[in-house]
């Protein structure tokens, strides 16, 4: 007998919800022929040979599979608290050195369960499956799973692509600068037009006020005095008209029901009138 190569593989199955079949499942292959058997009904490992013998240590291996695979599915459910988990979506870039091309690849990870979308878009339109590398779905070590897509830009579209986004930003930065012009115009106008109103205004407000002053008319208020002049023991009547506006004012003495002429009258300023006899 040689000692050739041989092959031995384990499948192992968990479903999860109502069914008819056993919640977990396990074969055991040799070259590809089934030598044992396992199921969480019968909780017996099985052999091809002897289908009424058990394996414990066989079972004592299955049961921690079983287990272990359980435990992960109650960690999806319970500590992440939901069944579907979305994907963490992440965009790399790479320059490529041998072809100054460009790679683009986007990685899709951490979702649950493993059937997922993943599309790439270029300038608005999806990219074309031909012209994208990977795709294929990987399990991570926490039970969710993992899918990256990558597209390559040849040299001389990645130049295309530079020149639309060159001329994309210039017509962005003109906008803008029109736009400043617009604004620095509009304030410019607005302070001019606010500064040659306010001339006018105070103007306004100074021949108002001017006007006021020069209409005001405020009555005079009238004392009439009496002194005694001790070197010829004559009698001096005084009358004092003040607080009067404007200066005009017209004030006559009258002595026996007649007005005194106006050769005895010795003074009158601005702030008050006399009048002495």
């Amino acid at each position: 007998m040689g000692w050739g190569s041989h092959s031995l593989m384990v499948f192992a199955t968990y479903i999860t919800g109502q069914t008819q079949f056993p919640e977990f499942t396990l074969v055991l292959m040799l070259d590809d022929v089934q030598v044992m058997y396992y199921d969480s009904i019968s909780k017996k490992a099985v052999h091809r040979s002897q289908s009424n013998s058990s394996d414990y240590t066989g079972v004592s291996i299955f049961s921690e599979i079983y287990d272990l695979m359980k435990f992960r599915i109650s960690y999806l459910k319970d500590h992440q608290n939901c069944t579907d988990v979305k994907p963490k979506v992440r965009l790399f870039r790479k320059p490529l050195t041998d072809s100054q091309g460009l790679q683009i690849s986007c990685l899709a990870t951490g979702f649950y369960p493993r059937h997922v979308n993943l599309t790439l878009f270029r300038d608005g339109q999806p990219v074309d499956d031909e012209q994208i590398t990977g795709g294929e779905i990987l399990p991570n070590g926490d039970g969710t799973y993992q899918m990256r897509k990558s597209l390559l830009i040849g040299e001389k579209e990645l130049h295309e692509d530079l020149e639309k986004s060159d001329f994309g930003s210039s017509a962005l930065s003109i906008i803008i600068r029109v736009l400043v012009f617009f604004c620095v115009a509009v304030l410019i106008i607005t302070a001019l037009i606010i500064w040659r109103k306010r001339p006018a205004a105070v103007h306004i407000l100074y021949l108002h006020i001017k006007k006021n002053s020069v209409m005001r008319k405020v009555k005079p208020r009238v004392r009439l005095m009496r002194k005694t002049i001790t070197d010829s023991q004559d009698l001096q009547i005084s009358c004092l008209a003040t607080g009067f506006y404007p200066c005009h004012i017209n004030l006559t003495l009258f002595r026996d029901g007649q007005p005194v002429n106006d050769d005895q009258e010795e003074r009158f300023c601005p702030t008050e009138t006399e009048l002495t006899r």
